[in-house]
């Protein structure tokens, strides 16, 4: 094996590693609903714990 098919080896390795962190981190994210936002008083699509994404990232509001 050279240093080309050890690389493609690498990259392969590399992008899975890649894939599988992501699809763990979809797993531990809190299932949201549909609602007014507490923070805000607007409807979204998807809330977490009576929060949407905006108030989460403005207030802190981390679920965990």
């Amino acid at each position: 094996m050279d240093e080309a098919d050890m690389s493609d080896q690498r990259i392969e390795e590399s992008i899975s590693d890649g894939i599988n962190e992501a699809s763990r981190a979809v797993a531990k994210m809190p299932e949201g609903e549909p609602g007014e936002g507490s923070g805000c008083g607007e409807y979204f699509a998807r809330t977490v714990a009576g929060y949407c994404g905006f108030c989460r990232d403005k207030f802190g509001r981390f679920i965990k």
